[in-house]
């Protein structure tokens, strides 16, 4: 983690490279912050995290064929020193649930940047930010130890592979693809 007088340093994951180009440039201009890499691709994310070893990593929920969740599942092995915080438009009880047992953030781009950076800092510290519109959603459970849904519904249950398979077929892959 990072030493109180040295830059938390975040790597950015997204698609949308324009968004993705542009908030580490912004980030860069932060003091206390320091964009460690760009990555627009979900098969580079796990590559440069493991080359620049980020303290925080910042990641969209979708890229492509890989959802967050396995990417952030491989994050996980490959840098466990680094915290995550999924940045995302997308507001959605599965994801919410997968983040919460996952013990990572999330916060959505409509927060202002100034919510987002603080979001890096709390996580920098340790922290599981959340937007309001995601924690509104959530309630402790003493007997698992985490956040969970106040009102979960059936495909919250899902497993985080149940959820990558409906997401490939609801994306159009076909049955052979989705084996692969």
């Amino acid at each position: 983690m990072t030493n109180p007088i040295d830059k938390i340093s975040v790597l950015i994951a997204d698609p949308h490279r324009a968004f993705a180009e542009a908030l580490a440039d912004r980030l860069n201009r932060e003091p206390g912050l320091s964009v460690a890499g760009v990555a627009t691709a979900g098969a580079d994310v796990i590559p440069l995290v493991e080359q620049t070893r980020p303290d925080v990593v910042l990641s969209e929920l979708e890229f492509g064929n890989e959802g967050a969740f396995v990417v952030a599942r491989n994050l996980v092995r490959a840098a466990p020193g680094s915290r995550i915080v999924l940045l995302t438009g997308v507001l959605s009880d599965i994801f919410i649930e997968q983040s919460a047992s996952a013990g990572v953030g999330y916060v959505l781009k409509t927060e202002p940047l100034a919510e987002v950076i603080a979001a890096i800092q709390t996580a920098a510290a340790g922290g599981t930010p959340r937007s309001p519109a995601v924690a509104e959603r959530l309630t402790y459970d003493r007997a698992r130890g985490r956040h969970v849904l106040k009102a979960p519904d059936r495909l919250t249950r899902l497993t985080t592979r149940q959820i990558e398979v409906l997401r490939l077929i609801a994306g159009g892959r076909s049955v052979r693809e989705v084996a692969r």
